[in-house]
């Protein structure tokens, strides 16, 4: 095994060389890799492979998400209308924490 060294700073640091034998196998996959042509005649590579079409769909989707977002409705200080419900019980001599634990 082949021996790199690096020099930072003041130290010398030994590194492992690479082996190449790994990088040839994946080269080698990567040639023999085919392109298989039933491929084109699914129903969605039609669509992309022409690339006016599917530029056309993203610009029509940016548009309209633009327009979208700019006709949205904006107030400064919105009224939220928040639902509060008051229960208002009256039972001589109780004290607040038994009149709320008796009402479930």
């Amino acid at each position: 095994m082949l021996l790199l060294s690096i020099e930072t700073s003041s130290r010398m640091t030994k590194l492992p060389k690479t082996n190449l034998s790994h990088m040839k196998k994946a080269t080698s996959y990567l040639h023999n890799l085919q392109f298989d042509p039933k491929l084109l005649n699914t129903w969605y590579a039609k669509y992309v492979v022409q690339v006016r079409l599917v530029v056309m769909l993203i610009v029509s989707i940016v548009i309209m998400g633009l327009f979208a977002y700019f006709n949205l409705p904006r107030r400064l200080n919105p009224e939220i209308k928040i639902p509060i419900v008051i229960v208002s019980t009256v039972l001589p001599g109780a004290s607040p924490e038994d009149i709320e634990s008796l009402i479930p």
